[in-house]
């Protein structure tokens, strides 16, 4: 599941923010459905906000995401550094592929 999706119970929270980019997140509140692959599996679903990031398709987005599951998936504190950098650069809207050679 995408990190800029978040599903909470109904009116617990009056906002959320993205944990890759900080926006505030959009809401739809009291949808009914399922919240996660066992539940839609058990065609089974419940009262709850959804909370979608403005900018959950824009690809920038989408490569700070990978970089975040990157960085919690190393064991090397240096490389989680660098991947943070990067992260950091690309909701700046900055390409790191100019260190690759892209242009």
């Amino acid at each position: 599941m995408s990190v800029g999706i978040q599903y909470r119970n109904p009116g617990a929270v009056r906002s959320a923010m993205c944990r890759i980019c900080g926006r505030e997140m959009n809401v739809t509140r009291n949808v009914f459905g399922p919240t996660s692959f066992a539940e839609a599996m058990a065609r089974r679903g419940h009262k709850h906000d959804s909370f979608h990031c403005p900018a959950l398709d824009k690809p920038w987005h989408q490569q700070a995401e990978i970089l975040e599951e990157e960085t919690r998936n190393t064991s090397s504190a240096l490389i989680a550094c660098i991947l943070r950098f990067e992260r950091f650069q690309s909701r700046r809207g900055v390409s790191c592929g100019a260190f690759r050679g892209e242009t």
